[in-house]
């Protein structure tokens, strides 16, 4: 099971990967740094995006997020492969008295 979907929540073990910044708007598709644009829902748009996941035998992740309305598309690595990262469950607690992995 991916989520229960009725509460919105994940399912299972929860890892953080990159940020994904990916100009739905075609006005944002210049080429400009997008950290620090605001995200809100244009009114009226219709833009059809398709996503796509790879993985190949180096077990890399590739998403390729494509603006099927507007013609274009960027690809994005998935993952800090260098970075011990903490595993986070949904719904459990730290017990008192246990540190959190640095």
């Amino acid at each position: 099971m991916y989520g229960d979907f009725r509460r919105w929540r994940p399912a299972g073990d929860i890892i953080t990967w990159n940020d994904v910044l990916f100009p739905y708007d075609p006005a944002l598709n210049d080429g400009r740094e997008l950290s620090d644009t605001q995200v809100a829902r244009a009114p009226g748009a219709t833009q059809h995006i398709e996503e796509s996941y790879s993985c190949d035998s180096n077990g890399a992740v590739v998403v390729r997020i494509s603006n099927l309305s507007s013609g274009y598309q960027r690809e994005y690595r998935l993952g800090r492969w260098t970075v011990q990262e903490r595993r986070m469950v949904p719904g459990r607690k730290t017990k008192p008295g246990r540190r959190r992995p640095a």
